[in-house]
């Protein structure tokens, strides 16, 4: 029956309650070192942020009828829709100063949501049909990554839904909300497109999550950036030597 919503796991739940006014700050472990020297205040709201956004989506995003023959994109495209017209109603939040548009079309942003300490907050939506035969999706380059990264004033935070479509009726399966970060690499890999694209390798199987913090992730990051373009390289050599 469509009009269902998925429920919010205990421990959302638990987080969202002990918030309650929305001023109780709580700071996530990121480990003892920094990125150019930046102290990490940023990280105050962060996990509030993020519970924020998944308690709203959750509550919000509903089941819902489709036109006969519509395709797994346009699918995507409603759910992706519908989930930034329920954050950008975020603004009515004690945590958020201000709700924007994305920056524009090749922006890594769905929406974007300012806090009360001043991040920038970018949202993208990902969708995946969990009866499709292939999922690869791309996150964005690693060099827009690098560059919000470097930036204590930014985080990327990922909006994951899982639907299936029968009868004309798409049935929300499951919604995780996720920073950059928080994705492990066991399932992320580094797609041959421009400067190097991040992917999720099979979005089919379970998502993997880490919370070994930002700063230990981007070195990770850093080391799998270096290996595929000395790979990039290695071939390069080998495709010159047939033109001896």
């Amino acid at each position: 029956m469509y009009g269902s919503r998925v429920r919010i796991s205990e421990e959302s739940q638990s987080t969202l309650s002990s918030v309650g006014s929305e001023h109780l700050v709580y700071t996530e472990r990121v480990g003892s070192s920094s990125l150019s020297g930046c102290t990490f205040k940023f990280f105050s709201y962060i996990c509030i942020m993020k519970e924020l956004i998944l308690e709203r989506v959750t509550n919000t995003l509903v089941d819902f009828q489709i036109d006969e023959g519509s395709e797994q994109r346009t699918v995507g495209d409603l759910i992706e829709y519908q989930i930034k017209q329920i954050i950008m109603g975020l603004k009515d939040s004690n945590l958020v100063r201000e709700c924007l548009e994305p920056r524009s079309k090749k922006s890594i942003e769905d929406v974007t949501l300012i806090g009360v300490d001043n991040i920038t907050n970018y949202i993208d939506t990902k969708t995946h049909d969990v009866d499709s035969e292939f999922s690869m999706p791309n996150l964005t380059s690693v060099e827009k990554i690098r560059k919000l990264l470097l930036d204590d004033s930014k985080s990327l935070i990922y909006v994951f839904v899982s639907y299936k479509k029968e009868n004309n009726i798409v049935t929300i399966q499951k919604i995780e909300v996720k920073y950059i970060w928080e994705i492990d690499f066991s399932i992320l890999r580094i797609g041959s497109l421009g400067k190097g694209q991040l992917q999720i390798s099979d979005m089919n199987k379970e998502l993997v999550f880490t919370e070994e913090g930002k700063v230990s992730w981007f070195e990770k990051l850093k080391f799998k950036v270096r290996e595929y373009h000395q790979d990039r390289i290695n071939q390069i050599e080998k495709d010159k030597l047939s033109w001896l």
